[in-house]
């Protein structure tokens, strides 16, 4: 029998543990803090707004009715309070007097229902800190997990792993539910491993409440109910496969959905309605026909950049090479070291990753539910490794600490680099019509007459800084106008009128987005969200007749 250890080594080896940790985990929130201002004063995620407009609207009305199901609920109360205490700061420092005074569609009578504008982006900006602070917080859950199912080392790694998943900081930058969702999930199953170490009632009313907050995220994590039914397995004092203990976890879960969104139960008929139109629209029964499709593409995304079906996502990579290959690798090994604890962590993801991939859309995001248990299968491949060399060259070899340490910084280096690459990006997206502005505060003579292209959808606050005199013209108007008014600039896209004239500028979209050119076949009002190409004409009376 192996001796334990002394009291105070254990207790030298909790401190490193926790440092590391703390290390691991700030390291990991100033990544996702870094970009957080991607885009603003423009939204640059097109469904951020499908959040945020109805949570000010609770804030402007003054009570806790979302009026959507857009989304189910849970993660507009999570904001809500956010949402309040910046309000009350600008208030405070006398920016706004009313919550009115924060316009939520284009002021612009003819866009009026362009709804990627906003009067104070900097809400957007704290409802982004949120997420990327649910997105650190779930390190800690993912480490608990490791730790408690394996070891330590597993937990510390797997937190390790997913800190630098570029998958996860990109989508940790933006208002939606995805990573709450991701959050929520991992502590319904970090509660779940306690159904079969204890299994009192008081661990299934708990995992079947932060189960049912998950599904009150986002209605795909209701693959959660596979772990929880086997960890309930697993235990061993369970009555049957189906006994009270695992009724009161449905129970709960239903409870848990009810507190994320109450008002599911005040308009049942229309809750019903919208989640029957999302999965419509979006999701329906999987087919092989679409997983053909979606299984490369999502196989392709963990370890090359990719867009998937959303044209305004910047390529990026969900995890990277190595840690793909040593999650592969490491599934199988937690299955031969302990089988019944690999069970429990592979019910989820592999059945969510097939549903996903059959789906009739598959924008990337939805693939970041798998991301932390990949993290954990690679630490087990990874700490699974490392034992067998160990017992294979004894411990007292010299260079196995060297090999521990080239081990890990070939699993995290290649996705720590491409992570601060996503970071950096998303902190340097600054859209082309702020570009723009910034370009005629440079270059424009004090009290020039510049004209912009209405149909760009400016933000106002930004035009009324500049120190000239701003008029709106349409992609149509004719040189004669600007004559008229005698206008030194105009900032307009490439297929105005006025392209064959005297261009000072050029600003173009980014190369990851699509070709502008055919707006005219875009739905009514969706163009542009973000970076269109402009150009900037000097004397546009000279472009034509």
């Amino acid at each position: 029998m192996i001796a334990s250890p002394p009291a105070w080594e254990r207790k030298d080896g909790e401190i490193a543990e926790a440092v590391t940790l703390g290390v691991i985990m700030s390291g990991a929130l100033a990544l996702r803090l870094w970009g957080v201002g991607r885009g603003l004063p423009y939204v640059h995620e097109w469904d951020e707004p499908l959040v945020l407009t109805w949570v000010i609207g609770m804030l402007q009305r003054g009570d806790l009715n979302p009026s959507t199901f857009a989304y189910p609920n849970a993660y507009y109360y999570m904001l809500l309070p956010v949402v309040h205490l910046w309000y009350f700061y600008l208030h405070l420092r006398g920016r706004i007097t009313t919550p009115w005074d924060i316009q939520l569609f284009h002021p612009q009578g003819a866009y009026a229902h362009y709804w990627w504008y906003i009067g104070y982006p900097s809400f957007y900006l704290w409802g982004r800190v949120l997420t990327a602070c649910l997105g650190t917080a779930t390190l800690f859950l993912v480490y608990r997990i490791g730790a408690i199912l394996f070891e330590p080392a597993v937990g510390v790694l797997s937190a390790a792993i997913l800190a630098v998943a570029p998958g996860m900081i990109y989508y940790a930058d933006t208002a939606r539910v995805d990573v709450p969702m991701v959050f929520f999930l991992m502590a319904a199953l970090l509660a779940g491993t306690r159904l079969w170490t204890r299994g009192a009632r008081r661990d299934y009313s708990r995992a079947g409440l932060l189960a049912g907050l998950a599904v009150s995220t986002k209605p795909s994590a209701f693959f959660v109910a596979l772990p929880l039914f086997v960890a309930h397995w697993l235990n061993s004092g369970r009555q049957g496969v189906v006994d009270r203990r695992l009724v009161r976890l449905g129970w709960f879960t239903i409870l848990g959905f009810v507190i994320g969104t109450p008002f599911a139960l005040a308009q049942v008929g229309y809750f019903w309605e919208r989640m029957g139109q999302n999965a419509a629209a979006y999701g329906g029964f999987p087919t092989l026909a679409m997983m053909r499709i979606g299984l490369p593409l999502y196989l392709g995304y963990l370890v090359h950049p990719a867009q998937g079906q959303e044209w305004y996502v910047i390529p990026h990579t969900a995890l990277g090479l190595a840690p793909t290959l040593a999650a592969l690798g490491g599934a199988a090994v937690g299955l031969a070291w302990k089988p019944r604890l690999q069970l429990y962590l592979l019910s989820f993801p592999v059945i969510y990753f097939l549903y996903t991939a059959g789906q009739r859309f598959l924008p990337l995001r939805y693939i970041l539910p798998v991301l932390p248990f990949m993290a954990l299968f690679a630490a087990i491949g990874m700490v699974g490794a490392w034992r067998w060399v160990r017992r294979r060259s004894g411990s007292s070899s010299v260079w196995l600490p060297a090999c521990a340490v080239a081990g890990v910084l070939g699993l995290l280096g290649g996705p720590a680099r491409d992570s601060v690459a996503v970071a950096r990006a998303l902190a340097g997206d600054r859209d082309t019509r702020t570009i723009a502005v910034d370009w005629l505060r440079r270059h424009a003579a004090l009290g020039s007459r510049v004209a912009v292209e209405a149909e760009l959808r400016w933000f106002l606050p930004d035009l009324s800084g500049l120190p000239d005199t701003i008029v709106y013209a349409t992609r149509d108007t004719p040189a004669a106008w600007y004559r008229e008014r005698r206008i030194d600039f105009a900032v307009v896209d490439p297929e105005s009128a006025l392209r064959s004239g005297h261009v000072v500028a050029r600003i173009p979209s980014p190369p990851y987005l699509p070709d502008f050119s055919d707006v005219a076949t875009w739905p009514q009002d969706t163009f542009p969200v973000i970076d269109p190409p402009l150009l900037i004409i000097r004397d546009p009376d000279r472009a034509g007749p």
